[in-house]
C-alpha cells in the first residue's frame, strides 16, 4: 500500500504489475484510486485557479482520483456531486478584455474589438502582452499606435483572460481544467523513504557539493552551509566548520540516546568528510551499525522533507526494523518534536512505534487470500487476532511507567489494563481532587505489586470485577495478607464488571460507538462480539480527555457509587 501511495505521486512511474500485482489475475494494468475530502475553501480556489464559475458546494466534496500504469495519467473517476458547464462564456471573456484595456488606457483598442473575430481579439490581447511600450499596427484598424506598459496587477489579469480565451478556443472542458489545476494546487507529493538509497556519506567533493542533494538536507536540518564550508577563506571555513560540529552533535543528541556521539564535518584536499565520533575515535558513517546509518539517514532525509514549504506525505516502511526498542522511541520523539502538517505515514510490527497515547492514529491492515483491508477502527473486531497484537503489547508497556510513579502517596492496583482506563476516565469524569495512581496488576500478580508498592511506603486498594475471575484474584490476594478492607469489587452486583458501570445506552454510545445496537448486558456484548475489551476502554479514555463525553444520571452514580467505596487510610 505505502508503495501504491508512492506511484501515486506526479513524479513517479507506476511500476510493473509484478512490482504492484493488480487485483485480479490476468489483468495487465495496474490502477491506483486515491479518494481527497475537499473542503468548499479548496473548491473556491480551484475553480478560481481554472476559471470555472460552477457554484460551490457548501460542505466538503470527496472525489476519487484514479491513475493507471499504461499511461501513467490521472482521471477523476468520481466527482463528488460536482458539477460543470464544459464551456467558458465568451460574452464574459469579451467583456472581461475590454475592461483590462480600458484600463490601461488602451480604449481604441478595446473599442475595435469584434466579439465574432477571436483571432483578432487573440491578436490585440498577444500583443498587448508581448510588445508594452512599443509601436504596433493595431490589426483591426491598421492605425498605428504606442502601447504603454501596462502595470503588473492589470497584465496578471489580461493573463488570466487570456488563459480563459485559450479554453474557449481551444474547447478545454472544466473538468479537464479541475483535474489539471487540482494536480497543481492540491495533490501532495507522496515520497517513499528509503535511507540506503541515499545512505550518510563517508565524502563529498567540493565540486559536487553545491547540486548534491544529501548536502542540501542537511542545510535544512542544520546550520550547516555549503557556501561556508566551502568557503576558500580559511578563516571562514573554519569557524564554520567548527560551529556545525558543536550545535549538530548538541542537536542530534536529543534524538540518539544510545550512545555518546559526536558529529563532525571536516573540510580537506578538496572534500568534505563526514564522521561519526565516539570515545576519542573517528569512524566513517559507512563503518557503523546499519541501525546507527538508517537513523541518521532518517534523521537528514525525512525531517528535510518535513521541513519544506511544500505537501509532503511521507512514507516508511517498517522503520524499527535496524533500531532496538530505545532508538525506536528515540524515532517517535523526532516526528513528535517536527511542526508539520501533512502525515507521516509508517508501517510496523513493533510496539515500540505504537503512540499508547494516540491510538487514533492507528490503521489496521489485515489480508485474506483476496485483498489486503485498511481497517480504520482499531476496536474493530479482525479476523487475524495477530493484527492487535503489537497494540495490546505497546499498551502493556505502560505499566512500567505507572509502576515507577512513586510520588503518588494512594495507589489502585487494577485487574488488567481495562480497568486502568476506565478509572482514569471515572476520577477525569467526576474532576476528582485526589492525587491517586492507577496501576496493571496483571491479574494474578496483583499482590507482588502492591508489596512493592507498599514497601515504598505507598496505601494500596486492589480493584477487581465481580467476576469468577475477580473472586479467584481475591483470594490470591488474601495469601498476601491483604486485609478485606484493601479489596473493592467494582460492583455489588455478582458477574459484573467494570464495563457493566454504565447504562446500556451510554455503553451504546460512547464504547461501542453505535447508538442502534441493542444491548442487555455490557460485558456480554463485549464477549459475544470477541471485541477487544483494552483497546474500548483506551478509547473511551480518550473521548474523555477530549471533553466529549456526557453521561446519564444513571451512569454516574454507578461512578461515584464506586469511587466512594475506594478510601485509603
Amino acid at each position: 500500500m505505502l508503495k501504491a501511495l508512492n506511484s501515486f505521486d506526479e513524479n513517479t512511474i507506476i511500476g510493473s504489475p509484478d512490482e504492484i500485482a493488480p487485483l485480479s489475475e490476468g489483468k495487465s494494468i495496474s490502477e491506483i484510486s486515491v479518494t481527497f475530502n475537499l473542503s468548499p475553501d479548496d473548491i473556491t480556489e480551484i475553480y478560481s485557479l481554472a476559471n470555472i464559475t460552477a457554484p460551490i458546494p457548501k460542505s466538503n466534496t470527496i472525489i476519487e482520483v484514479c491513475k493507471k500504469s499504461d499511461n501513467n495519467k490521472y482521471e477523476v473517476i468520481s466527482w463528488g456531486g460536482l458539477k460543470f458547464s464544459n464551456i467558458p462564456s465568451w460574452d464574459n471573456v469579451l467583456s472581461e478584455i475590454k475592461t483590462i484595456l480600458e484600463g490601461a488606457d488602451l480604449t481604441n483598442l478595446a473599442i475595435d474589438l469584434d466579439s465574432q473575430d477571436t483571432a483578432k481579439i487573440k491578436a490585440i490581447v498577444d500583443l498587448v502582452l508581448s510588445k508594452g511600450g512599443r509601436p504596433i499596427i493595431n490589426p483591426q484598424t491598421g492605425v498605428s499606435q504606442n502601447i504603454v506598459a501596462i502595470s503588473e496587477s492589470l497584465k496578471t489579469k489580461l493573463e488570466k483572460t487570456q488563459e480563459l480565451m485559450d479554453q474557449y478556443l481551444n474547447n478545454i472542458p472544466e473538468e479537464e481544467r479541475f483535474l489539471d489545476k487540482f494536480i497543481e494546487s492540491k495533490l501532495p507529493y507522496f515520497i517513499m523513504f528509503s535511507s540506503f538509497d541515499n545512505p550518510f556519506p563517508d565524502e563529498i567533493s567540493l565540486e559536487e557539493l553545491p547540486n548534491n542533494e544529501w548536502a542540501k538536507d542537511l542545510e535544512q536540518v542544520s546550520n550547516f552551509k555549503i557556501s561556508e564550508i566551502s568557503n576558500p577563506n580559511k578563516q571562514t571555513q573554519s569557524n564554520h566548520q567548527s560551529k556545525v560540529n558543536t550545535d549538530f552533535t548538541d542537536q542530534f543528541k536529543k534524538y540518539w540516546t544510545q550512545d555518546n556521539i559526536q558529529l563532525e564535518v571536516e573540510k580537506d584536499d578538496g572534500k568534505i568528510y563526514f564522521w561519526i565520533s565516539e570515545n576519542g575515535r573517528k569512524y566513517k558513517p559507512s563503518q557503523r551499525s546499519q541501525g546507527q546509518q538508517w537513523y541518521l539517514s532518517f534523521y537528514i532525509t525525512v525531517i528535510a522533507r518535513l521541513s519544506e514549504d511544500r505537501p509532503n506525505v511521507i512514507l516508511i516502511d517498517e522503520p524499527g526494523l535496524y533500531l532496538h526498542a530505545k532508538a525506536q522511541k528515540d524515532l517517535l520523539k523526532v516526528l513528535d518534536d517536527q511542526n508539520f502538517y501533512y502525515p507521516v505515514v509508517f508501517s510496523t510490527h513493533s510496539p515500540y512505534l505504537i503512540t499508547e497515547k494516540k491510538l487514533g492514529d492507528i490503521r489496521l491492515v489485515e489480508k485474506n487470500d483476496e485483498q489486503t483491508t485498511i481497517v480504520g477502527k482499531i476496536w474493530a473486531k479482525v479476523s487475524d487476532g495477530e493484527t492487535l497484537t503489537p497494540i495490546l503489547t505497546a499498551i502493556g508497556l505502560g505499566i512500567n511507567d505507572s509502576i515507577t510513579d512513586r510520588d503518588k502517596i494512594n495507589n489502585i492496583v487494577a485487574e488488567g489494563m481495562e480497568e486502568v482506563f476506565y478509572l482514569r476516565a471515572f476520577y477525569k469524569i467526576i474532576d476528582k481532587t485526589e492525587e491517586i495512581n492507577v496501576i496493571n496488576g496483571g491479574g494474578t500478580n496483583m499482590g507482588k505489586i502492591g508489596s512493592i508498592i507498599e514497601g515504598w511506603g505507598g496505601n494500596v486498594i486492589y480493584l477487581l470485577d465481580n467476576d469468577a475471575g475477580g473472586k479467584s484474584n481475591s483470594k490470591e490476594l488474601k495469601k498476601w495478607d491483604v486485609p478485606e478492607e484493601s479489596i473493592v469489587f467494582v460492583s455489588d452486583n455478582n458477574n459484573e464488571s467494570t464495563a457493566d458501570i454504565f447504562s446500556a445506552n451510554d455503553f451504546a454510545k460512547h464504547i461501542i460507538n453505535d447508538n442502534k445496537v441493542k444491548i442487555i448486558k455490557n460485558s456480554q456484548y463485549i464477549v459475544d462480539n470477541k471485541l477487544e475489551k483494552v483497546l474500548l476502554a483506551r478509547k473511551f479514555l480518550e473521548k474523555v480527555n477530549a471533553g466529549t463525553v456526557i453521561l446519564s444520571k444513571k451512569s454516574t452514580d454507578n461512578i461515584n457509587k464506586l469511587l466512594d467505596k475506594i478510601k485509603f487510610n
